[in-house]
């Protein structure tokens, strides 16, 4: 409308582009703001309040993070991120998914890691990184399982030879 108004001058023309997509950015991170917001209260009195935590209302609040994600994806890189991370929440906790619940976390984190030097130490930050930090020791430890059930056999054909070492080295 306003690009009627200044159809002969470039730079005006130009200005109001920029000002109608810092609009729609602000216009975008509000509606994310205000569906995460909802979703998170919404998460709270499922957990907190109710007395059976109603499944159709957990997959309804999912449905609001990823709304969240898609409002500010590529816009606002820190919103995109919690909601990321809420989703990641979503899968750990209520639907004990942990391959989703990894990914979705892992998303967050690096989206986050990409505003570096930017120092983040919100709570949902915090989570997201001990949420990650335990699916990590999750893997190392079934890492370390799976090698010992590897050298096992191999250890008990072994055990005479490792005998005699032992008795050797004494």
């Amino acid at each position: 409308m306003a690009a009627n108004f200044a159809s002969g001058n470039v730079e005006l023309l130009q200005e109001i582009k920029i000002i109608e997509s810092d609009i729609l950015m602000h216009q975008c991170w509000c509606e994310s703001v205000r569906v995460r917001s909802q979703a998170d209260e919404l998460f709270n009195s499922q957990i907190n309040e109710a007395e059976n935590i109603d499944m159709r209302m957990m997959w309804t609040i999912c449905d609001m993070y990823k709304e969240a994600v898609i409002l500010t994806r590529e816009m606002d890189i820190e919103s995109e991120a919690f909601a990321l991370c809420r989703l990641g929440r979503m899968y750990d906790k209520v639907f004990k998914l942990k391959g989703k619940a990894h990914a979705y976390y892992r998303q967050g984190f690096d989206l986050l890691q990409t505003l570096f030097p930017k120092h983040i130490q919100s709570a949902w930050f915090v989570e997201c990184k001990e949420a990650l930090e335990r699916f990590q020791r999750n893997v190392v430890l079934e890492e370390q399982k799976r090698d010992e059930e590897e050298r096992a056999p191999i250890l008990e054909k072994l055990k005479p030879q490792l005998a005699e070492v032992r008795k050797a080295n004494r």
